[in-house]
């Protein structure tokens, strides 16, 4: 399992190539001759690691016709046509709908997909059902990641659902059901059903706390706020609201005593079987189906799979720990789905539960002799505390919150939605065969009893001890606690003598990561934020600044947060010496927010005055008291240390914002960097008649490559031999223009894009720049 799961891990970060395939294969027949020899576990180590390798780059990979590849970048409406896989809520009443068996049409015909699809709808429609053939117009396009260390892996995540592309349709009058008889197979019946259930509560419940009884009844989280989204995370109860092995537990377990009940009733004879060797196989089937109802989530799913262990170790008559069966849980699910290991959700339901397997048993004996009335509340706080130590690196990596308030908050939610939440829904889930207001009205009162505990939650994630904290880890801090936790892991199945090498080696691992780091040098990082500016300048005295923030037009995804934000955490910045914004516009500014709220920042620069700022970025500024300057006309010198920093602005009556940017000049010995933002060519030809002090040798192109800019006068007067463009994939402007291309390319000047590079670093000590791209997870 460790060998297997070490494969998965390295894959995303290797280079890989056709020919290693068949490694796996070489080294199992080379197991057979080995089997009694002492490389039987050498060999069969290289085996399972390299199986891991091989596995990641099978399910990664995806073969697209090339007639397809241009339907999807065609940024127009396509006649669509597939079989609804799963219907999911999105906030604000609105779809999200999974499609299989696809083809879609174009000018030629139909094509195939070799896929499915994720569309999304603004408008509900409760006409739709799994298992409907429809037809609709949408638009497509296939994933691309933000290439930015720290990033989600958005690409990955859909390839494990088999979608390879996404679309978007304004409403769901759009679509049209062309065929309304369904395969009818048990699990569509039960996808059917959850549908009809999703439907019933989030249209008749008129409560805040309806997306939560959705998510607790079907496991569909989509419809759950981003509000509400940020109040569980800070009170660290999000986990009670995904389906997990508490509900598995809870249903495994009424069903039991039911079954026992009627089975010890019926007079079969004397000397009938007991119970718990006849009745767990029967309860497998509805556990099933449970599971298919609850949308089938990896912690339901091990779960399941662990309690299917118990069974047939219960009719077998044998024992084994339950850290062992928590293993050949996750060893079964990631040879049917290796992707699932790089889910939040498999890592924190997995790391949960070792946890608690792990750790409670030291506190269990301790706790034997106590009361009850102290046993049982100890014991959850033990339980409670053994899972949040193996969670939090998890959580601290891929949510960056920490969550004063969870412990205590869990002492009284557990209790509350085991004991009580969940068997209303529970039952309210079996009325709604039989009798549908009968379970309106439990799904309604187990909204009100949600509502009243979140208010409760809400005062004290809000009160002056127990807020929440946001932190931005580097790659290093994250590291430590993860060999920690392997450290325990090895040292529970290692033998007495090498538990002092494995301690030992720990140690010296994680003091080498914090105490041989190099000094750095002048860096510029430019950063993948799409269609849009963010330039990180880190000088080698450990001052830092922030130019510009990236930011979508749309508000549903926060450029800030999603990707800026989690790249200055994993590139080791916790504070800013200053954000700097060039102007104000939203593909520069909105991302901004986020980081000022989150980051310690010393100042804020701008070439506007603060009466011209977003209303956005005057509330932050004013509610973190940071304080604001603005640049005059000219260059301002900000040089410190050993490397020059300038600052450039032009500021006219009648002038363009793009033209009001601020221009940054930095260097170091014989390399300098010219960022000019989005000048145009009245600004590009200001900039020219008054030259930075100092060689430029890296040029930013202005305004993502546009026609509005002329880059041909910087090029002449500072041929600077290497240059960037920032700019969205495929963007809607057409940027960069083919003519701007030329014209670089002409000048003999290197041109990186972060559209097509991803994000870009430069390096100097002042005799060359080093230029690396963020590939595969490094930058490379």
């Amino acid at each position: 399992m460790t060998s297997y799961g070490a494969g998965l891990s390295a894959a995303p970060f290797l280079y890989w190539f056709e020919l290693f395939h068949s490694f796996p294969f070489i080294l199992a027949a080379l197991a057979l001759p080995a089997a009694r020899t002492r490389l039987f576990p050498v060999v069969m180590v290289l085996f399972l690691f390299l199986t891991g390798l091989s596995s990641y780059n099978v399910f990664i990979s995806h073969d697209i016709p090339s007639e397809l590849k241009k339907s999807l970048s065609s940024h127009q409406n396509i006649r669509i046509e597939g079989t609804i896989r799963t219907l999911n809520s999105r906030p604000e009443n609105g779809l999200r709908i999974d499609l299989e068996s696809v083809v879609v049409e174009n000018g030629n015909g139909t094509i195939p997909v070799p896929g499915a699809l994720r569309i999304y709808a603004d408008i509900d429609n409760s006409d739709i059902a799994p298992g409907n053939r429809v037809r609709l117009m949408a638009r497509l396009r296939p994933p691309r990641n933000f290439a930015t260390p720290g990033g989600f892996d958005y690409v990955r995540y859909l390839q494990r659902r088999d979608i390879i592309a996404t679309g978007y349709t304004e409403q769901t009058a759009n679509l049209a059901v062309i065929a309304d008889e369904v395969k009818e197979s048990i699990i569509n019946r039960i996808r059917r059903w959850r549908a009809r259930l999703r439907q019933q509560i989030l249209s008749n419940i008129d409560s805040e706390s309806a997306p939560l009884v959705n998510a607790l009844t079907t496991g569909d989280r989509g419809a759950i706020t981003q509000q509400q989204r940020q109040l569980l995370a800070q009170s660290g109860l999000a986990h009670l609201f995904a389906i997990s092995g508490l509900h598995i537990g809870l249903v495994a377990a009424f069903l039991y005593a039911l079954c026992r009940y009627v089975y010890l009733a019926i007079p079969i004879g004397q000397h009938k079987p007991p119970p718990r060797r006849i009745l767990p196989p029967l309860l497998v089937p509805f556990l099933f189906g449970y599971m298919i109802l609850t949308g089938s989530a990896i912690s339901t799913l091990r779960a399941f799979i662990m309690l299917v262990a118990i069974v047939l170790l219960c009719g077998m008559a044998r024992r084994s720990r339950p850290f062992d069966i928590l293993l050949v849980a996750a060893f079964i699910i990631l040879v049917a789905d290796p992707l699932a290991l790089f889910e939040p959700s498999f890592q924190l339901s997995f790391a949960g539960a070792a946890g608690i397997a792990l750790l409670f048993p030291l506190w269990r004996h301790r706790l034997a002799d106590k009361p009850l009335y102290l046993r049982y509340p100890l014991g959850l706080l033990a339980a409670n505390l053994s899972a949040t130590a193996a969670t939090m690196p998890l959580v601290l990596m891929h949510f960056h919150i920490l969550a004063p308030a969870g412990p205590l908050l869990n002492m009284l939610a557990i209790p509350l939605v085991s004991l009580i939440i969940v068997p209303i829904i529970l039952v309210a889930t079996l009325c709604q065969l039989f009798s549908a207001p009968l379970s309106l009205l439990l799904f309604k009162s187990a909204a009100v009893i949600l509502s009243m505990f979140f208010t409760f939650c809400h005062t004290i994630v809000n009160s002056d001890y127990l807020n929440a904290v946001t932190i931005y880890s580097s790659s290093v801090e994250i590291l430590v606690p993860i060999i920690l936790a392997a450290t325990l892991f090895l040292l529970y199945r290692a033998t007495e003598q090498w538990r002092f090498v494995i301690c030992g080696l720990s140690i010296f691992i994680a003091i080498s990561a914090f105490a041989f780091q190099s000094p750095r040098p002048l860096t510029v990082t430019v950063l993948d934020v799409g269609q849009g500016d963010s330039t990180l300048l880190q000088f080698p005295n450990n001052k830092s600044y922030l130019v510009d923030g990236g930011g979508l037009y749309s508000d549903r995804f926060d450029i800030g947060e999603k990707v800026v934000a989690p790249a200055l955490g994993a590139l080791g910045i916790d504070r800013l010496e200053a954000v700097i914004l060039t102007h104000d516009h939203p593909d520069h500014r909105k991302g901004l927010v986020y980081i000022l709220k989150h980051f310690k920042v010393k100042e804020f620069w701008c070439g506007q005055s603060a009466e011209e700022l977003h209303p956005d970025l005057e509330e932050v500024l004013n509610a973190k008291k940071i304080p604001y300057r603005q640049f005059e006309p000219g260059w301002q010198d900000l040089s410190t240390g050993t490397s020059l920093f300038k600052i450039f602005t032009i500021r006219t009556v009648r002038q363009k914002k793009n033209d009001q940017s601020l221009v940054l000049y930095a260097a170091t010995g014989n390399d300098g960097v010219l960022l000019t933002s989005d000048l145009e060519k009245e600004g590009i030809r200001m900039l020219v008649s008054s030259a930075p002090p100092g060689p430029v040798n890296l040029l930013k192109i202005p305004h993502h490559g546009s026609r509005y800019s002329n880059p041909k006068p910087l090029l002449n007067t500072y041929a600077p031999g290497l240059s960037f463009i920032s700019v969205g994939y495929n963007n809607r402007y057409k940027h960069p223009d083919p003519t701007m291309i030329e014209q670089i390319k002409k000048s003999s000047c290197r041109i990186d894009r972060t559209d097509l590079d991803g994000s870009i670093r430069y390096l100097t000590t002042g005799n060359g720049w080093a230029i690396t791209h963020w590939k595969k997870g490094l930058f490379r």
